[in-house]
């Protein structure tokens, strides 16, 4: 029997002092208790306490964790607290009942259960005796070392309990319910300050801790202390921890919209609750799952478990949904009534129909639901009975939950996307962002408590990346989810060509005009070109326009389809051929007054008459 006196003796949550910058680590006391089993109090601490289990709040409304248990001695001493898995079984810490050798030192009778009472100082709820403590084989501290596995043990009661209710054991396909950055629920009546004088709490209090990686919890505590069965979480922003008192509470979370799940148990922190950056360490429920029930399962108590009917599409568009409940052995009395449903898609009907003829198998259809989401099925404790009287243990499950989509993904496009040709070209390659989220969870983002769309999604024509031409194409996408809906969407890529085109320049000219004092105008043109690979030339005064003999300015343009414009200018002297009046040897002809030596060595005009013209 271990000794037990008012106030904090004996009240334990196993601290342990970390030396961090030397990356020490040591045990203070084991469990608050001496080596001899005798109860001493926990070490003191030079920071002033603060009032802040820490930082958290007395339960509201009171009863919601019916579940909840206090460990206290005959006295009413309460030492540790617990969770009611079954109407006749307790969860707890190990280190509530040995000294730190791991020697047992508490016999049943030192240990009552309280079930169903909030203030301890009154009389709610149930009383009951412990009729066996089952203390995991493989727990031991040895002097002087810290081990840290298997600190869980079970606590048989005489009789059921009858006020109140279980919480579901966590399994290993739990684990995505407490990773790194999620919160869970710690519960007890421990020290609400973090420092001694640690005080006791006369009412449960609850407070929220993130969860810690395994990774993160060594880096702390070392890796010879973390073992692959523990999980940590805490301190919260504001010191938001478990604390002296609180050992063997559970750590919770809840499951969907159904009942609660423990995912740990309290079991040792630092003597400073809620210092920065150390959190506190359970022990992982879901690790000993097999071994709870298998103590549990002796006592001849029916087991229970949920899963997915073999053949349930997950994710589904279509109900009912489909799930299989199995007991360990034939049962009475389990219905409709007995099966708990969740989830965010708000399940409200379920049907139930035994499978075979044993009585160990059932089909629970469920239907009547609201719209997009997950569905869980669980059933709790005492939902049927086996033979002998014996009621059911709450369900386990390796996978109850199906993802149930009767909603098409949303589609973001972009809009209109205007963009410039690429130099030189007659259009652009043109990259976009396309998105699609199915129920709110992203694309990619597989996980088994969302619709998630189909790989590769969104598809869209033309892709990203593709060469758009001058002018307006429209972008056609579609993002289909894992159930076949589909969500299509259009918008419209611009590409506009704002490159101005090139026209050559062919410089100054001379002209004539061969029968004066008018005629057409000719002259070389210019060339134009443009990206787009279409231009036009105009040119003013345009080739063949009439005009007199003497010097005129020509400006042309160069314009492409998009209006786009290019000019040059540029000068052409015009003048008429002349002969002289009468023979002689040579023809000049005077242009603008420059002469032109017509090639005609001598032009022999062979008779006398009248001047003649060439022609």
């Amino acid at each position: 029997m271990i000794t037990r006196t008012s106030g904090w003796a004996g009240r334990i949550r196993r601290v342990v002092i970390v030396a961090a910058a030397a990356g020490v680590v040591g045990i203070g006391g084991a469990a608050g208790t001496t080596d001899a089993g005798t109860a001493s109090p926990p070490p003191s601490d030079p920071e002033p306490p603060t009032p802040r289990i820490v930082g958290g709040s007395d339960v509201d409304p009171p009863g919601s964790y019916p579940f909840m248990v206090a460990l206290v001695t005959p006295g009413d001493f309460q030492f540790c607290g617990g969770a009611l898995i079954a109407p006749t079984w307790v969860l707890t810490a190990a280190h509530c009942f040995t000294d730190g050798n791991g020697v047992p030192t508490t016999t049943p009778g030192d240990v009552d259960a309280i079930v169903g009472r909030d203030d301890l100082g009154t009389t709610d709820g149930q009383r009951v005796d412990v009729a066996q403590i089952v203390i995991h084989p493989n727990w031991l501290i040895p002097p002087n070392a810290l081990d840290s596995d298997d600190d869980i043990a079970l606590l048989e009661l005489t009789d059921a309990v009858t006020v109140g209710g279980t919480i579901a054991l966590a399994t290993p396909a739990d684990i995505g319910r407490y990773a790194s950055g999620q919160e869970g629920t710690v519960l007890g009546w421990g020290s609400t300050l973090p420092t001694a004088p640690y005080n006791e709490s006369q009412t449960l209090q609850e407070v929220d801790v993130p969860f810690v990686s395994d990774a993160d919890c060594a880096a702390v505590w070392g890796a010879l202390l973390i073992a692959a069965e523990d999980v940590c979480a805490g301190p919260g922003p504001l010191g938001e921890d478990s604390c002296l008192g609180d050992s063997g509470g559970p750590l919770v979370v809840p499951a969907g919209a159904g009942p609660w799940t423990v995912i740990g148990i309290v079991s040792f922190g630092v003597a400073t609750c809620g210092a920065p950056g150390i959190p506190a360490v359970y022990t992982e429920v879901a690790a000993y799952a097999d071994w709870i029930l298998a103590n549990i399962a002796a006592d001849d108590v029916p087991t229970t478990m949920v899963e997915q009917s073999t053949g349930q599409a997950d994710p589904t568009g279509v109900a009912p949904i489909s799930f299989t409940v199995t007991f360990s052995e034939p049962v009475l009395g389990f219905d409709a009534d007995d099966v708990a449903l969740g989830g965010t898609a708000a399940p409200t009907v379920a049907t139930v129909t035994p499978t075979g003829t044993d009585g160990t198998v059932f089909d629970v259809a469920v239907s009547g639901i609201a719209g997009s989401g997950t569905v869980t099925a669980s059933v709790p404790a005492g939902a049927a009975v086996d033979m002998d009287g014996n009621e059911s243990l709450a369900s386990t499950s390796v996978d109850n939950v199906v993802i149930y989509d009767v909603t098409g993904p949303v589609l973001t496009t972009p809009g209109t996307l205007t963009v410039d040709t690429d130099p030189g070209r007659d259009g652009a390659i043109v990259n976009y962002a396309v998105t699609a989220t199915d129920d709110g969870t992203p694309a990619g983002a597989l996980g088994s408590d969302a619709p998630v769309l189909a790989a590769g999604q969104p598809v869209c024509t033309p892709p990203s990346g593709s060469f758009f031409p001058i002018g307006v194409t429209f972008v056609s996408c579609v993002a289909t989810d894992t159930v076949g809906l589909a969500t299509t969407g259009t918008f419209a890529v611009v590409v506009v060509d704002r490159e101005s085109p090139a026209i050559t320049d062919p410089g100054n000219q001379q002209a004539w005009i061969p029968a004066p004092p008018r005629g057409p105008l000719d002259y070389v043109l210019p060339i134009g070109s443009d990206n787009s690979g279409s231009v036009r030339v105009e040119c003013t005064p345009p080739p063949g326009s009439v005009i007199g003999i003497g010097s005129l300015r020509v400006t042309c343009t160069a314009v492409d389809p998009s209006g786009n414009a290019a000019t040059v200018s540029f000068d052409v002297v015009v003048a008429a051929p002349t002969l002289p009046a009468t023979g002689g040897t040579t023809v000049t002809l005077t242009i603008a007054g420059a002469s032109l030596l017509a090639g005609l060595a001598l032009l022999r005009l062979g008779r006398t008459g009248p001047a003649r013209q060439l022609r």
